[in-house]
């Protein structure tokens, strides 16, 4: 049966104020006057990043509109000149089918994914995609504001996440820790413990504040510093196989005050900002709540380029994020600039 529309989740992110960043602007403001300056409206190719993790990777803003106080974009993903896996499904009567790269013709490009984002004064809504994320669109526009000269070489853009602590979707009571962590996958190699190495086993890492998931050696390292090495290699030996290792870091407070305090969740909500949304989770003394939950975010349907297909509808998703804000703002779970 053919979609003509796709369930999306919108994340709510709001732009931190530190420092002297963008004195007397919002950054939707200063966002749609370098979009729409004559550097950069004129040539898409002006608005071109490479990435900082790969310069072969890189990201655009596409399409874009600009109103009086909001800026809508979308965030575009490719690499040059690179080829795609193909298979011949067409094929019939055949043990095997034909696997082949294939290059995009010429003149175009393989797009990785698209974002779409909306910026309504200082707040910021993202429909992400598997391929850019939050981080990448902040990364763009930190790049967009110092090429432009609306901040310094050496200052940052942060979109700050919302913990949804308030209201009925996190009646977890009084919160007492904030919680992350994922599983690690297993190293390909499997060594003998006897040889100085370790079995290799699944391990489960909560992550500092700093970091992202860790690699495995990581987690062995941790395990070292609080048991030593020889004891770790007894407790790795020791690890049935298909089990894993759970090792946790949780951030909390230990209670003085009847309740965590609203500029303690703010300084988390920077630091947690672009862990992923399964890695986040609240606890409290009712209750946790995890991934999407933890979030202020809201769920929406979107109108599809063509039914069946990857893109949505750039006016439609304009829509929807406006109506997002809307409603964010009549329900008091945010309040306008």
């Amino acid at each position: 049966m053919a979609q003509d529309s796709r369930m999306v989740t919108v994340h709510y992110r709001r732009f931190a104020r530190t420092g002297n960043l963008l004195p007397g602007q919002s950054l939707a403001d200063a966002v749609g006057q370098a979009l729409t300056s004559d550097h950069y409206a004129p040539d898409w190719r002006s608005r071109v990043m490479p990435t900082a993790d790969n310069p072969d990777v890189r990201h655009f803003t596409n399409n874009s509109h600009v109103d009086l106080g909001s800026t809508f974009g979308d965030l575009c993903s490719f690499t040059g000149d690179e080829m795609q896996a193909v298979i011949s499904t067409g094929q019939v009567d055949t043990p095997a089918v034909n696997i082949a790269d294939i290059r995009a013709p010429d003149g175009r490009d393989y797009l990785h994914g698209m974002a779409y984002w909306l910026l309504v004064g200082d707040h910021c809504y993202v429909i992400q995609h598997s391929s850019v994320r939050t981080k990448a669109l902040e990364s763009y526009l930190a790049w967009l504001l110092r090429q432009s000269g609306h901040i310094e070489q050496a200052q940052e853009i942060t979109l700050q996440a919302a913990f949804e602590v308030e209201g009925d979707a996190a009646d977890v009571g009084d919160v007492t820790a904030i919680e992350i962590g994922g599983i690690v996958p297993e190293p390909s190699e499997v060594m003998d413990p006897d040889s100085g190495g370790v079995a290799s086993r699944s391990m489960e890492i909560r992550r500092t504040l700093e970091e992202r998931i860790a690699p495995f050696h990581a987690g062995r390292n941790w395990l070292d510093t609080l048991v030593g090495s020889v004891e770790a290699d007894r407790i790795m030996a020791q690890i049935p196989e298909g089990a894993a290792l759970k090792f946790t870091l949780q951030v909390g407070y230990i209670e003085l005050r009847r309740q965590m305090s609203r500029a303690a969740l703010d300084h988390l909500a920077v630091a947690l900002r672009n862990l992923d949304d399964g890695e986040v989770r609240i606890r409290g003394r009712q209750g946790r709540i995890s991934g999407n939950e933890a979030r202020l975010h809201m769920p929406v349907r979107v109108r599809l380029v063509r039914a069946n297909g990857n893109l949505l509808d750039f006016v439609d998703a304009h829509e929807k994020l406006e109506s997002v804000h809307a409603a964010f703002v009549e329900d008091g779970r945010i309040t306008p600039d």
